[in-house]
């Protein structure tokens, strides 16, 4: 008989909390949404959030709210996930890519003024930058703030990982200008899809609605004076998220749990993690390592004949094909970072037995590999 599947992450479907929540509550779909925002702009220690159907439309929507417009340049970090790219080039922009810094992983603030610098001295002011909190540590606020404020760039945060995560007891969301999260089935909390715009100001969030809503009027007839976007978040994903998202604070403890006990049990196997910066409390969404050697798809290979999923750590924007045409500020951190990470099993429900088997799997791997 076959061990039993570990996932990196897993959010079971239980139908019947979402069934019985209504019940008490018999909520109406625009209620139901209503709720569900108010909910999120408190967790994220914002004034107002607009539920849309994914953190793809919400980073798209964030984007356009800054102004940006065709040819513009956006300023965003090489070491991330692909659907925080996409949306420039939805919007006619070129990003500009910044390497990773060495510490927790996210946009190097030195490499970020220096492609500042060169912007302002073609003529070229970036219209925004846009700043991961990778695998839910957050970035170098204090300096990439000071950064971008220095020359009026408005900061975008995707928080999309990093939901739970603060910074000096500040939410994850509210650190930039605008905010975005994720509520994708893989993440802390999750409302098996959808994201939200995380927003400070009333004005800017019934814009952002308006967008989402296909750009229609308040009148009582079908108008439509500019473009608009099928980003409504559906009022059955934001009743799961009204029962999911007040366990945030206790999955983000577990989760952290999770990373400590991989931190102690591993030792020296592990040749880099992310560290929390100054007043930086990370969600560890996913616990992210670097090991010996640069054996990261052949150590995730061996886990999955084992039954235990992984993944490498993310693969350069930068040596993406969609994105060849683009510059990049590069250190080769993130480069590193590819060929030797990997994302261990990390959910909130993982076993303790669980996590000693991934540990006991690992540690024989670098044994075989040490006396191979």
């Amino acid at each position: 008989m076959s061990a039993p599947f570990i996932p990196l992450s897993a959010h079971p479907l239980h139908l019947e909390t979402v069934q019985a929540f209504q019940a008490e509550h018999r909520l109406p779909a625009q209620e139901a949404l209503a709720r569900f925002e108010q909910l999120v702009a408190a967790k994220t220690g914002v004034a107002f959030a607009v539920a849309v159907s994914s953190g793809t439309a919400a980073i798209h929507l964030a984007l356009k709210l800054a102004g940006v417009r065709p040819g513009d340049v956006v300023l965003a970090p090489a070491f991330t996930y692909v659907a925080t790219i996409n949306p420039i080039r939805y919007l006619g922009a070129e990003p500009l890519l910044i390497d990773a810094e060495e510490d927790t992983w996210n946009l190097d603030p030195t490499l970020l003024r220096e492609a500042i610098q060169d912007c302002l001295q073609r003529g070229k002011r970036p219209a925004a930058c846009l700043v991961v909190n990778t695998y839910g540590t957050p970035a170098k606020w204090g300096a990439i703030l000071a950064a971008c404020g220095e020359h009026g760039i408005p900061v975008i945060e995707d928080a999309a990982e990093s939901l739970g995560a603060t910074v000096d007891e500040k939410p994850s969301g509210s650190l930039g200008d605008i905010g975005i999260t994720s509520f994708n089935t893989n993440k802390v909390v999750t409302c098996f899809g959808g994201g939200a715009v995380l927003l400070k100001d009333e004005q800017q969030a019934e814009r952002v609605l308006y967008w989402a809503t296909q750009a229609r009027s308040a009148l009582p007839y079908y108008e439509h004076r500019e473009v608009g976007y099928n980003y409504r978040m559906s009022p059955l994903q934001a009743l799961w998220g009204l029962t999911d998202l007040p366990e945030l604070d206790e999955r983000v403890r577990r989760r952290r749990a999770v990373f400590q006990r991989y931190r102690e049990e591993l030792g020296d196997l592990i040749t880099k993690m992310q560290h929390e910066d100054a007043g930086a409390y990370s969600n560890r969404w996913l616990s992210s390592f670097v090991f010996r050697g640069e054996r990261a798809l052949a150590l995730q290979q061996h886990l999955l004949e084992l039954r235990i999923e992984s993944r490498p750590l993310w693969n350069p924007m930068h040596h993406q094909p969609a994105f060849s045409d683009v510059n990049a500020y590069r250190n080769g951190v993130s480069d590193r970072l590819f060929r030797s990470g990997i994302c261990l099993p990390s959910g909130h429900r993982l076993s303790a037995d669980d996590q000693e088997r991934v540990v006991a799997v690992i540690c024989h791997f670098f044994r075989q590999a040490t006396n191979g």
